[in-house]
């Protein structure tokens, strides 16, 4: 040992406190404790830190190889496994802030439910791929290298990606921290079940004659001010739900978000981005013009952006201009503002408008080339995944009902909704709002020996009423069977005569009209002639009714009126434009060829053959006579040739 380290060592040891005998045994008796650590449980601290960062206990409870997450809005009781797409469907996020949502929550509820800290990492949030990850260190060596070489420190790249994991904490809307608002004065008592007017803006603010001046407001034009995008779209959206569906106003409200996001990432109200139309136009319009105009170039209208898409959004932004013209809002635009946000909207929806109908053309010959004929449906009774299912629905019973299970349950209602569909082209809307009271309280029609279920919630059951649908006797039975033995197999809920007939295995209550569609497809895949054909790749009721129509007003002779408004439920126009598209065509053939008789084209138009006169045939003989009788080796006077001509 060198010289030096023994020094070093000797100087150590000579800095270390003496410890008598009779103290070594109580050394760690006169270690320093921190207070109250030692007498808590480390359960109660364990519980006391997450209600300190999640505001509840429960942020997250195991449900088998998962979590089941509360929502972070407190007046919503979602505790399921998808609360991305929740946060997505039902509060109108954005997907990237939805999916750093579920990261910190997860990560964060990990940390924390460790009592002992040792040998674990704090996470933390890369900015750059929007994630909450344990381990920083080791997700910038994965996934960044290319920055890490360039910077040649871990230290420098973390202080420039990384950030502090923050989750969100919505309290209920009528606590609101702020100004007094609508909620809680008195001019709204009693007039939020009823849409009042004060009700409905009750998370706006009165103007006061301080903001008037401070903001430049004119007084005669508006009463009342938002402050911030939140309060704006739950009032917005509780508006919108006056007019639209509860899945519209919520769709009108994503959108919104999402054109204002394009302008203003912060989404700031005061000043608004959305007054300057440059940044509109160029932000968010041009962009997804300029892709919809390459795509329709090179023959794809099918596919990416769809001009329908930019529309919605448009005219979601149009609804928040009629909002706050109606209730005399002030959201940082002035009156000018609006009406010149009018004029380029406008302008927008002129310029998409030959592409949205281009794609409307592109998609009626799309959908014609693919429609369902009488033989495809026979191909599909006669299939031996079909009878299997048949067999099932008209066998089960009490004593044999334990032998099925949820595969053959899906399968069976993947049938039942195909032949209710089939047999009176019912909309996706009549299948999802079929409740068990409906079943139950079916009319037997004696005329047609077929049970008469009546269909009231559906899309249009405001314009044309009741919709029947017909069930002959063992396709109802079949319904009964289904529901009485199958259906508890994929949903397990109270007994209930409101429930729903057709359920999702994944999800309570109906189902939705993408999973319809899937379900009818996949029954169709299941039969081999169908599986790898073009026709089958998708199908939905929108496509089988397509072919019934098809079948009923252009094969079959059907008046279209009557199959339009009795049995289709819409108009007759609607009809013969999307629904009959074939039988138009060969329709305006029919006619076409009816006017070339009609105004005699066809005798001018259509050049008939001049018939040869005798001499000309004399004279064809003369000059070809001697050819004649070398191929022949007969000889042929002209006068028969006359003669035999004459006679025909």
């Amino acid at each position: 040992m060198s010289i030096r380290k023994r020094k070093a060592k000797e100087s150590a040891e000579s800095r270390k406190p003496s410890i008598s005998p009779t103290d070594s045994g109580n050394k760690k008796d006169n270690q320093v404790k921190k207070p109250k650590v030692e007498n808590q449980p480390c359960s109660s601290k364990v519980t006391e830190d997450i209600i300190n960062y999640f505001g509840v206990a429960n942020p997250l409870t195991p449900n088998k190889k998962q979590y089941n997450y509360k929502c972070p809005f407190q007046d919503c009781s979602y505790d399921q496994k998808d609360l991305k797409r929740h946060l997505m469907t039902v509060h109108s996020w954005v997907e990237n802030r939805a999916k750093l949502e579920v990261s910190c929550r997860l990560k964060m509820f990990r940390y924390l439910s460790n009592s002992s800290k040792a040998g674990t990492y704090k996470p933390k949030v890369c900015k750059k791929c929007n994630i909450c990850v344990e381990r920083f260190s080791k997700h910038l060596k994965n996934s960044h290298q290319n920055e890490l070489k360039k910077v040649k420190c871990i230290k420098k790249l973390t202080k420039r990606l990384a950030e502090k994991p923050k989750i969100s904490i919505i309290g209920k809307q009528n606590n609101d921290d702020e100004e007094s608002t609508l909620s809680s004065s008195s001019e709204s008592d009693d007039s939020g079940d009823y849409g009042g007017y004060l009700s409905i803006i009750r998370h706006s603010k009165k103007l006061t004659e301080r903001k008037l001046r401070n903001y430049k407001i004119e007084k005669e034009k508006f009463s009342f001010i938002y402050l911030t995008f939140r309060n704006l779209k739950a009032d917005f959206l509780r508006w919108v739900s006056l007019i639209k569906t509860e899945d519209g106003a919520k769709q009108a409200a994503s959108n919104l978000e999402k054109v204002w996001l394009c302008v203003d990432p912060k989404l700031s109200l005061l000043p608004n981005m959305l007054a300057n139309l440059a940044i509109l136009e160029d932000n968010f319009f041009l962009p997804a013009f300029l892709k919809i105009k390459a795509n329709s170039k090179k023959g794809i209208p099918n596919k990416d952006l769809k001009p329908s898409t930019v529309m919605g959004r448009l005219s979601s932004l149009k609804l928040l201009l009629d909002f706050v013209s109606s209730r005399r809002l002030y959201i940082g635009l002035t009156w000018h503002d609006i009406e010149m946000l009018r004029i380029k909207l406008k302008e927008f929806h002129n310029r998409l408008k030959p592409f949205h109908k281009a794609r409307e053309r592109f998609m009626q010959t799309f959908k014609s080339t693919r429609i369902l004929t009488p033989s495809d449906m026979n191909v599909y009774g006669q299939a031996p995944q079909i009878q299997d299912i048949v067999d099932v629905l008209n066998n089960i019973n009490d004593n044999n009902s334990h032998h099925y299970s949820q595969k053959d349950a899906v399968a069976a209602r993947n049938h039942l909704m195909v032949m209710i569909t089939m047999g009176n082209a019912a909309r996706a809307s009549n299948l999802i709002n079929l409740c068990q009271q409906e079943v139950n309280n079916a009319e037997l029609e004696e005329e047609f020996d077929a049970y008469a279920i009546s269909s009231i919630n559906y899309k249009t059951s405001l314009l044309y009423g009741v919709k029947k649908l017909l069930l002959g006797k063992d396709l109802f039975q079949q319904l009964n069977n289904y529901i009485k033995h199958l259906r508890p197999k994929i949903t397990c809920d109270p007994d209930n005569d409101n429930l729903h007939v057709f359920t999702s295995s994944r999800e309570k209550g109906p189902m939705s009209h993408s999973a319809i569609s899937n379900a009818m497809t996949t029954i169709f895949k299941s039969i081999p002639e169908f599986a790898m054909h073009e026709r089958f790749q998708r199908i939905s009721p929108t496509k089988l009714r397509h072919s019934i129509a098809t079948q009923l007003a252009g094969v079959e002779r059907e008046d279209l009126k009557t199959v339009a408004m009795q049995f289709m439920k819409n108009r007759p126009a609607t009809t013969s434009r999307y629904y009959v598209c074939i039988w138009a065509q060969r329709e305006a053939s029919r006619l076409s060829m009816k006017c070339y008789g009609s105004f005699n084209i066809s005798d001018t138009a259509i050049k008939k053959a001049k018939v040869p006169t005798p001499e000309e045939t004399k004279a064809w003989f003369v000059k070809h006579k001697a050819a004649i009788q070398d191929d022949f080796g007969e000889v042929i006077k002209d006068d028969e040739l006359v003669k035999a001509i004459s006679n025909d």
